[in-house]
């Protein structure tokens, strides 16, 4: 596992979303450093994911978040 838990993933990926979607002058280090672990991740997960499934052609994931209540 390369973020942790189902928590840090959402964290993780929101700050790569905020990075991707703010001027660079307006992030802080630490959503920066955050934000550069989702590329990582995500190719970690694709190799994974895709390693036994032969050619799928244009396959791809779907990111979907969802806050659990309690």
């Amino acid at each position: 596992m390369v973020l942790g838990g189902e928590d840090y993933v959402g964290q993780t990926y929101a700050a790569w979303l905020n990075v991707a979607q703010s001027d660079p002058n307006r992030i802080d280090k630490s959503t920066g450093m955050t934000a550069a672990r989702w590329p990582v991740a995500l190719a970690a997960a694709t190799r994974v994911g895709f390693s036994r499934s032969g050619d799928m052609g244009e396959a791809h994931f779907e990111i979907r978040l969802q806050r659990h209540a309690g």
